[in-house]
């Protein structure tokens, strides 16, 4: 700010450049991807998962965006809206969700707090052909506990325990 360097207010401990000036910055050289990377890894450390993804998938960096959304603990994305979310995974390629199969699943977890239950669904299915995709185990057994909840969601006691059940039994 001293030397003259327009920035706003972006957060409690974080600025940015106004739009049109990062604009123009961005016509005289490309941005360091690997400095953009550090930045992100910051963020993430403070907590501030969506900016970290926003700044990661904005230099096309998909795979590392995944990454950080993959990593996330549940209570980590508490404060990214599941609209934003949803968006994110919209600008991840397939493969790429494939290879992180726990962001579809952070999704429909986000998805069933926000009684998203059709969107739910659909997530649940699509992690589900991943899973197979892959021969994972683990996820496949993740989506079958998040269809066992859907079922106590709707009162299904006894699916409930059969299914439950059978996860045990495979675990």
């Amino acid at each position: 700010l001293a030397a003259g360097v327009p920035l706003a207010r972006a957060g409690e401990d974080r600025w940015e450049l106004p739009g049109p000036v990062g604009d123009l910055l961005l016509t005289m050289a490309p941005p360091d991807v690997a400095v953009l990377r550090v930045a992100a890894e910051s963020y993430v450390r403070r907590g501030e998962i969506a900016a970290a993804v926003e700044l990661l998938l904005g230099v096309g960096e998909g795979d590392a965006a995944a990454a950080v959304l993959s990593a996330a603990s549940p209570a980590s994305l508490d404060d990214v809206d599941i609209l934003e979310y949803e968006a994110f995974v919209g600008r991840i390629e397939a493969a790429t969700l494939d290879q992180h199969p726990a962001v579809l699943l952070h999704l429909a977890r986000l998805c069933d707090g926000a009684a998203m239950f059709e969107k739910r669904a659909v997530v649940l299915d699509r992690l589900e052909q991943a899973a197979a995709l892959h021969g994972d185990d683990h996820i496949r057994n993740a989506v079958e506990v998040e269809r066992i909840t859907d079922l106590m969601r709707s009162s299904q006691f006894q699916l409930v325990e059969e299914r439950t059940t059978s996860v045990l039994e495979r675990v």
